[in-house]
């Protein structure tokens, strides 16, 4: 039974040598076409056709420097010189052009200095700072004497005869405490009022702006009651002006009173200067 066997296997041996080298041939050819170069396809022909007919024509096609130039020409348009120079291969960086300065819009005044003045005083007023103030004046320091002139920002106040620099807001106040205080009082009862608010603002024993004299606690019944904010009269207006242009009917008085209303033992007991109407004006 071996025997057979091993007949029979070798009778195979033949058949599978061949079938290898089968194998071994088929890979080798495979090989072989792979490494051959590809021939070129109809596209590849038409457009190196195309190249060979464009370069045999020289004045139809743009030189390199041309087309350098045009593309700077197209970034410059764009994007600016700047973009321009560093396109075109150039260290030398274009020139910045500076824009201009903007001007100061801020309009100044002369402000005179006054007695009881100081820095801080005048720039709260101005609406500005004391170092602002210190910079345009060139001020070394901030002591400043009675009658140096300053540089100021202009915020719309005026100065008045009577010495005081006031906005339109703080006239109109003025006009408003005349009004309340004074509204069924003769006119020059009226202008006494205005030159009391006045004579406080300019007197040391008072706070030296309208606004401080006007709402100083306990200084002014309307400022309790709230008829100062009622609108002030045409009548008022001109009081208040006319004791800002310098008339004062009560030579310089502080306090104003109605005697036959109020019992207040400090205002009776103040110096008299004239009674106008129903008020009595004190020193």
């Amino acid at each position: 039974m071996r025997n057979v066997l091993l007949t029979k296997f070798a009778s195979l041996i033949p058949i599978l040598v061949l079938m290898m080298l089968s194998v071994n041939l088929y890979i080798f050819v495979s090989a072989a076409d792979q490494l051959k170069p590809e021939e070129p396809g109809p596209a590849v022909l038409a457009a190196a056709a195309v190249v060979s007919e464009d370069s045999l024509d020289m004045d139809s096609s743009p030189l390199p420097s041309e087309q350098a130039a045009d593309a700077v020409s197209v970034l410059e348009k764009e994007f600016g010189s700047d973009a321009a120079s560093l396109a075109s291969g150039s260290s030398a960086a274009a020139p910045r052009v500076e824009k201009p300065k903007q001007q100061d819009q801020t309009n100044y005044i002369s402000y005179r200095v006054v007695k009881g003045d100081s820095l801080y005083e005048i720039a709260r007023f101005f609406g500005t700072i004391v170092a602002a103030l210190m910079e345009i004046n060139e001020l070394k320091t901030t002591t400043i004497g009675v009658n140096q002139v300053l540089l100021v920002p202009d915020n719309g106040a005026k100065e008045y005869p009577v010495g005081l620099w006031l906005t339109d807001q703080e006239v109109q106040w003025i006009a408003q405490m005349i009004h309340a205080e004074a509204r069924g009082e003769p006119y020059l009862g009226q202008v006494a009022v205005g030159a009391v608010i006045i004579n406080r603002v300019k007197s040391p024993k008072f706070p030296n702006t309208v606004k401080d004299v006007l709402f100083q606690d306990g200084a002014f019944q309307p400022i309790r009651n709230g008829t100062f904010y009622q609108a002030a009269s045409e009548q008022a207006y001109r009081a208040a002006l006319e004791a800002l242009n310098g008339h004062d009917p009560t030579n310089g008085a502080l306090f104003f009173f109605n005697p036959s209303i109020s019992k207040d033992r400090f205002m009776h007991s103040r110096t008299p200067a004239i009674t106008i109407g129903q008020h009595r004006f004190t020193y």
